[in-house]
């Protein structure tokens, strides 16, 4: 496993894990989005899930989200200052994460032609934006996430803020950022046991 740092903006630090199959030559890539699991990508499961594909011979990238992981004094879970300059959390994530991407597309080790991303949770927040923003990916999971926009503005239930997009009820849905990526590979679900996101939303997706 490799520890990657960067920068993100002007005195904004990233943080990153990178596995590696032994042996040489291209491979593909996994872009593990987490989710809000405690310690992001030093979680138990978002290590053991890296390291198992890495085992079947993918180059598995894990990054820290905004103020999860090392970053957590960044805040997170609550933070409103990005609203007060016009952006999101989660549009501020998209942007570090398509960055990744965006390098791992240069490394000699990773086969640019085969490359997914997948992610539960607040991933599959992420993994939903970024199956539209992101033409080099090849396939797609995006879990625990894919319901409606218009609900989660609804304030039903305590949602995380980078589950917040100001602006966008009325103007766009999940399905339609989802029916993007057809007809490359795409796998969704939902656990019938997760209670943040009903069963009949997803379903309607």
């Amino acid at each position: 496993m490799e520890f990657l740092q960067a920068e993100s903006w002007p005195g904004v630090q990233a943080a990153a894990h990178l596995y590696v199959p032994e042996g040489g030559g291209r491979r593909p890539f996994v872009l593990l989005c987490c989710g809000h699991g405690a310690d992001c990508k030093l979680n138990p499961g978002y290590q053991a899930m890296a390291r198992r594909l890495a085992r079947q011979g993918a180059v598995v990238l894990v990054p820290d989200n905004i103020g999860q992981g090392e970053r957590a004094p960044m805040g997170h879970r609550d933070s409103v200052t990005p609203f007060a300059c016009g952006l999101s959390i989660q549009g501020l994530i998209v942007m570090e994460t398509i960055a990744w991407l965006r390098w791992a597309m240069a490394d000699a080790r990773v086969d640019a032609g085969r490359m997914a991303a997948i992610g539960n949770s607040g991933g599959g927040t992420l993994t939903l934006f970024l199956g539209a923003l992101c033409p080099e990916l090849s396939a797609l999971s995006s879990s625990g996430y894919p319901s409606s926009f218009e609900f989660i503005a609804r304030k039903e239930k305590k949602h995380c803020h980078c589950n917040l997009l100001p602006g966008i009820v009325g103007k766009l849905e999940m399905w339609q950022i989802l029916s993007v990526f057809a007809p490359r590979p795409l796998f969704i679900f939902q656990g019938s046991e997760d209670h943040l996101f009903p069963e009949d939303l997803f379903y309607m997706v």
